[in-house]
């Protein structure tokens, strides 16, 4: 099995276990092309409270957009049925070749601990990591919300097909007798 060193390297960076993260530097990071051909301005705007809040990895793999269209939708119809991730677990969606999981390190025992899964989480996660990762093609890579003990990524699925919960989540994040494997 393929394992990506660079993601498992990054998730773990953004767990704070070795320390550092890639920040968000549009000066520095390559720009989504604007829809109206001036590829030096950003077409997409990273929310404020995403750029102080979230550490962004890039893994640097292109990913194909209607595979990451249909993932994100499947996730969100997912959190939309009320379903959330429970603590020390993690869910994975799979359209095509792009799996996009959600990794809850939160590990209380109770109700609250589930993480919900949101679109709007969803869009924000990917304009980070494309803002971050350089578009306008999408790119794999990671996000980490340390106040919400929370990590997104997106990926092409035949990296991690067959992969346990403790490789694609941060270090120490997920319980290692389970989780959520399914592909919805």
């Amino acid at each position: 099995m393929l394992l990506s060193t660079s993601l498992i390297t990054g998730l773990v960076l953004a767990a704070g276990l070795v320390g550092g993260a890639t920040k968000l530097d549009t000066t520095h990071n390559a720009p989504v092309e604007d829809p109206d051909g001036n590829p030096n301005e950003l077409s997409e705007k990273v929310d404020d409270w995403w750029t102080n809040h979230a550490q962004t990895g890039c893994t640097y793999r292109r990913l194909n957009e209607s595979g990451v269209e249909e993932a994100k939708r499947l996730a969100g119809e997912w959190g939309a049925s009320g379903k959330k991730v429970p603590f020390a677990s993690w869910h994975v969606w799979t359209a095509g070749n792009v799996s996009i999981w959600i990794c809850n390190c939160k590990k209380a025992m109770v109700r609250r601990a589930a993480q919900p899964v949101a679109l709007e989480e969803l869009d924000n996660v990917l304009r980070l990591i494309r803002v971050t990762c350089g578009g306008p093609q999408p790119a794999s890579g990671w996000v980490w919300v340390g106040s919400w003990q929370k990590a997104f990524a997106v990926d092409h699925a035949a990296v991690w097909e067959g992969a346990y919960a403790y490789d694609r989540c941060p270090r120490n994040c997920v319980r290692p007798w389970g989780g959520s494997r399914s592909h919805d």
